[in-house]
Formats: structure tokens, sequence, C-alpha cells
């Protein structure tokens, strides 16, 4: 089972995501997995040929949202994001494309364009060659994360460019409070950089993309918005804590599991 298929709340990650896609426009997407994706969330004249596997709709009620045509690719199990992305190259047929990994899950606010929806407007509004989601750390995250080393201000729709990604910084290396959240809107220019890795090297995306500000300065990050949050999922405790949100904001259980807390921490919330 893929990391996609795991509940947040009553919801599977990957209906999260199709949420996502869907408010940013998408409408075709590549499911770089070997899941099954359950039926229900397929249409009943949904097919599996191989590799259409049917038109997914996202559940959340979104205006003028279409469905999605969702494709699965099976991908060996030490496949990088990088390889992903080149063996859907034909498929991108050139133009722009949106990245979402399923290890991270970002809240939509309620009437606010999601986190993915941002990052596409934002790659047509700076001409940039990829604008990345940058999520705000504490200075104890910083070393487990690739942070990113910005330069100038921050502009009115919340983006701002992006100079260098630093991975796991050590103490004393600049670092800023931003770091990767899972999130691309890229130029198909990014491929090329894929393809000129060393041989040596794994297809390494952070590093194709590093490469990519430098040369270019056309890279630029969105950070979140007031009360946006981002749940990463790497490992099992930020998994547990991805849950309780989501089960807390549950419009049916959500009251009996903020009760259900407050009685095992013994902890009235104001």
């Amino acid at each position: 089972m893929g990391l996609e298929m795991l509940p947040l709340g009553r919801r599977l990650i990957l209906e999260l995501l199709l949420d996502e896609l869907a408010s940013a426009g998408v409408t075709e997407a590549y499911l770089l997995s070997n899941a099954s994706v359950p039926s229900p969330l397929l249409e009943w004249d949904a097919r599996d040929d191989g590799e259409v596997l049917g038109w997914c709709l996202p559940t959340r009620a979104l205006d003028g949202a279409n469905r999605i045509k969702l494709h699965r690719m099976s991908m060996p199990g030490d496949s990088t994001v990088g390889d992903g992305l080149l063996a859907v190259e034909s498929f991108l047929q050139g133009e722009p494309f949106l990245l979402i990994e399923a290890n991270t899950v970002w809240a939509i606010l309620p009437g606010q364009p999601a986190m993915a929806a941002r990052l596409v407007d934002a790659l047509e509004d700076a001409g940039a060659d990829a604008v990345i989601a940058a999520q705000e750390i504490t200075p104890a995250e910083i070393p487990i994360h690739t942070v990113i080393r910005s330069i100038g201000g921050i502009d009115s729709k919340q983006s701002f460019f992006v100079r260098d990604l630093i991975e796991h910084p050590t103490p004393g290396e600049e670092a800023s409070r931003f770091a990767l959240a899972g999130r691309y809107a890229c130029r198909p220019v990014i491929l090329d950089y894929l393809k000129d890795a060393p041989r040596q090297h794994r297809v390494d995306l952070v590093a194709a993309m590093r490469r990519l500000a430098h040369d270019r300065d056309a890279v630029w990050a969105t950070r979140p918005l007031h009360g946006e949050h981002c749940f990463g999922l790497s490992n099992l405790l930020q998994y547990a804590r991805a849950f309780l949100n989501y089960a807390l904001d549950d419009p049916e259980i959500g009251l009996a599991v903020r009760d259900y807390v407050e009685d095992l921490i013994g902890v009235r919330w104001a």
C-alpha cells in the first residue's frame, strides 16, 4: 500500500491530494505508485487498462472543478521523485506541470486557494522556471530539512526569490526559517537538469532545483498564508499529529475527539 492510501481522519491522503489538484485546475494527473485506487474514488464507468485508472472526482465542493483523469505508473521501490518525472516526460508534452508529493499534506483554508493553486499562479506572475512550496520551521527543525536561502523581500502574494537550497544545514550555516514542503510548479527546463545529473548519482530533484537556481536565477518559493498548515508524513509521529488534527477538524466527530483528548491528558482547552 502506498502512503497516499493511508487515512487522515475520515479521508484518504489521496482524496486530499485530489482536492488540491482540482483547486489548481488540474484535469489530468499521473500517480507514480504501485497502490490500487479504491473504487469509491472512481466514477462508475472507470476502466483500468494498465494505464488509465479512470476519472477521479474530488470530494470537496469546488466551484467549477473538473473531474481528474488519473493515470497510474508503477515505479521500482528505489525510484526517486526525479526518476518519476523523467518517466512521464512524454506525457508532459513540454508544458508547465505541478508536482505533489504524498508525504506532505497542505490543509486548504476555507475561502482561500490551496498552496498548489498559488504555486501555479506564482509561476506565471514571476515568470519563473519553478516555484516551490515553503513551510515555516523552528530552529530545532533546521538540521532535518532542506532549507531555502532567499534574497530580497516577500511580495504581495507571499512569494520570494530563492538563491539556494541547503540540505540539512549544520550549526553556523546561514539558513532561513523556510524549508521545502512537497509542492512544485515547474517549467520543463527542470527535466534537462534532472537528465544532467552525474551518472554515479541518483536522479535528485533537490540537486537539480539547486543547480537551476544557481544558473538561471528563476526559482521562487511561496510561503504559507496565516493559519495555513503543512503536515509532514515521513514518520509515525508526524503521521499521528496529522491524523489527530484532521480528526479534531471533522464536523461530525471533532468535538468528541477533543473531549477524549482532554480526558486523556487531564487538561481542558480554552
